[in-house]
């Protein structure tokens, strides 16, 4: 999955993986079923805290857009 961070930007780093991951949702990169990488590899993948991950998972969910 394509997620790029930039550290400069105005949006938290959550914010921005939270957003990019419903985009890609929503213009269906990321089909119904398809399994996420877990919070741990995306945080090890993007060079992040796998709890930013795990929260940016968390409230994608609370929206309907994971399960």
């Amino acid at each position: 999955m394509d997620i790029n961070i930039v550290d400069q930007f105005p949006l938290s780093i959550k914010e921005q993986v939270k957003r990019q991951i419903a985009a890609r949702i929503e213009d269906n990169s990321l089909q119904a079923g398809q399994m996420l990488l877990s919070a741990k590899e995306m945080g090890q993948l993007l060079n992040i805290n796998r709890n930013t991950v795990a929260g940016a998972y968390k409230e994608l969910e609370k929206q309907g857009y994971l399960n």
